[in-house]
C-alpha cells in the first residue's frame, strides 16, 4: 500500500481453531513500512493524537502471542508531539520465545531518553528502566510558548516492574539549579514511589 510517499507492506499468516483465535495459535507476521505518516496510521486505528512523524519500520514475529520470537525496528522522524518538535524516536525489539526486550531512545532538542523494557507474555511481567541525562527545560515546546520562565536541567531515572495488572514504579528527578523567573532554587531532588 502506498500513501502520501509513504510504503506499507505487510504479510501475515494466523492460524485459527473454529474460526477464532487464541494465545497459543501460531502466528507469522512480516512488516515493512517506509515513510509512512503517523496521521495515516492514526486514521487506521481510528485514533487521534496530537502526533506527527514518518515512520519506517522492519518487523518479523513468529511464534504464538504467549512465546513470541523474532525482531523489529521501529524509526519516527520528523516528528513532533503535544507541539514538541522530536528529531528522531528508534525503537529495537528482540523475542526469544519466552521474553520481548525493547530499546527506545527518544531524541529532542531539549535532550535524549532512553529506556530499556523486558516483557514475558505468559506471565504479563514487566522490567522497563528510562532515563536522561539532562532534559533543558527552557527548550520544552510548552514551557516556551507559555513563556513560564523556566530554566534548569532535569536528570530522571525510573524503574518498573511488576504486572500490567499490578504495576509498581518509582522515580528519581533531579535539577542542580532550578529557575523560575527570577527566582533560583539549587539541589532540587524529588522520588516517587
Amino acid at each position: 500500500v502506498e500513501n502520501q510517499g509513504g510504503k506499507f507492506h505487510l504479510n501475515a499468516t494466523i492460524g485459527l481453531h473454529q474460526w477464532s483465535f487464541a494465545d497459543r495459535n501460531p502466528v507469522s507476521i512480516e512488516v515493512t513500512a517506509t515513510r509512512v505518516p503517523v496521521a495515516s496510521l492514526e486514521r487506521l486505528a481510528r485514533v487521534s493524537y496530537p502526533v506527527k512523524g514518518l515512520l519506517s519500520a522492519r518487523l518479523s514475529v513468529q511464534g504464538t502471542a504467549q512465546n513470541p520470537s523474532g525482531h523489529g525496528r521501529v524509526r519516527i522522524v520528523k516528528a513532533s508531539a503535544w507541539n514538541q518538535p522530536i528529531e528522531r524516536i528508534a525503537i529495537d525489539f528482540k523475542g526469544n520465545g519466552k521474553s520481548v526486550r525493547s530499546t527506545a531512545k527518544v531524541q529532542t532538542a531539549a535532550g535524549d531518553l532512553n529506556a530499556e523494557l523486558t516483557y514475558v507474555p505468559q506471565t504479563r511481567h514487566y522490567e522497563l528502566t528510562a532515563n536522561t541525562s539532562g532534559l533543558q527545560l527552557d527548550r520544552i515546546q510548552v514551557v516556551k510558548a507559555r513563556k513560564l520562565g523556566i530554566r534548569g536541567k532535569l536528570k530522571l531515572s525510573a524503574r518498573g516492574h511488576g504486572t500490567i495488572r499490578n504495576p509498581e514504579l518509582s522515580a528519581n528527578l533531579a535539577i542542580s539549579k532550578l529557575q523560575v523567573r527570577s527566582q533560583t532554587i539549587s539541589g532540587f531532588r524529588a522520588k516517587m514511589n
